[in-house]
Order: C-alpha cells, then structure tokens, then sequence
C-alpha cells in the first residue's frame, strides 16, 4: 500500500481517473477502510506543494485538460478519492431482482439481477463486494440473504451505508416483508 507516500504519478493517475474512469475510481478507492482513505488524502493534500514540484520534474507533455491535476496533484487526488467514497450503499430485492445502489459526491452505480448467479458475479466484478468488506460487513452473508429473499418472494432492503458511518466504521439496517 503506496497511499500515505504515493508516486506522483500515481496522484496524477487518481486525479484523471476521476475525469475518464469515475466507475473504475468508485470501486479502487471503496475497496479500502475509508479511515485509511481519509488519513492518505490528507497527507497529500498537506504535501501538495511539495508533490507539485516533483510533477514539474516528473510529469511530462501533460494534455492541457489535465494540467490543473499536474499542478496541484496532491489536493486534486484527494478530491477525486474523497468524492467518490460512497455515502449511501443498498441492497434491494422486490420480485424477481436484486438490485444494488453505491452513491458518492460525484458517482452513482446502480445495477440490476435476476439470478443468484448474476448477482454473485456482479457483487464482485462491481466491486461492491470489496466495498462491504472495507467496511466490515461480510458480503457472502449479504448475498445469501438477499437470494433467500429473492428465491422466496420476499421484499428486502440491506442498506450498509446511509449518510456518514459511525465512530465503529459502519452501520446499517434492514427491512424485510414477505410478498405472497
């Protein structure tokens, strides 16, 4: 983990994913504890001077779109990684889908399943199950309990992220109503 002494390089890959790659960003920066996050962009934005002048050394023939990033890469990464930590995570199920919402200051991801198969592929390859793990929820249990739901006609609502986490990193609630 390069976070807390980060090549400038890779401030500046951070800073233009978050122009090109917004889904890609979403799902690097939600894989980490979001304290560890926080600690890493403060750091480089307290060193942005500093980082500054090693991009003027070490970053070059910057497209004129991305020069506001090479000049300030500290402060621009860690915009681009706080901005897309997701604020508001939820697991729906209502008849024959599951489906699941991430939203962050400057992204939102929803997407749709109508097998358990999909909905474990899916969980994974979008990265939210990474995002539940860094915030100490256990995704298998997550899944299992909305393929229950699914396979039985329930309604459920997992929602693992409403508004800020609390002091012990996250919390959430559930809803659950039979639909026969």
């Amino acid at each position: 983990h390069r976070g807390m002494g980060a090549p400038v390089r890779d401030l500046y890959d951070i800073g233009v994913a978050s122009i090109r790659a917004p889904s890609e960003l979403a799902i690097a920066v939600n894989g980490r504890p979001e304290r560890l996050i926080n600690t890493a962009t403060w750091t480089w934005d307290a060193q942005n001077k500093a980082y500054g002048k090693k991009a003027e050394q070490e970053l070059k023939n910057v497209p004129a779109e991305y020069m506001h990033i090479q000049e300030n890469p500290g402060t621009q990464a860690a915009r681009a990684a706080t901005d897309h930590l997701y604020q508001f995570m939820q697991i729906k199920v209502t008849g024959n889908a599951i489906t699941t919402t991430c939203r962050s200051k400057r992204f939102e991801r929803t997407a749709r399943y109508t097998t358990p198969i999909e909905a474990r592929n899916g969980f994974e390859a979008s990265g939210f199950n990474a995002a539940l793990r860094a915030r100490g929820w256990n995704p298998r249990r997550i899944l299992g309990e909305a393929v229950a739901a699914l396979n039985n006609a329930q309604t459920l609502t997992i929602t693992p992220i409403e508004g800020r986490e609390d002091a012990d990193g996250a919390f959430g609630k559930r809803t659950s109503t039979r639909m026969r």
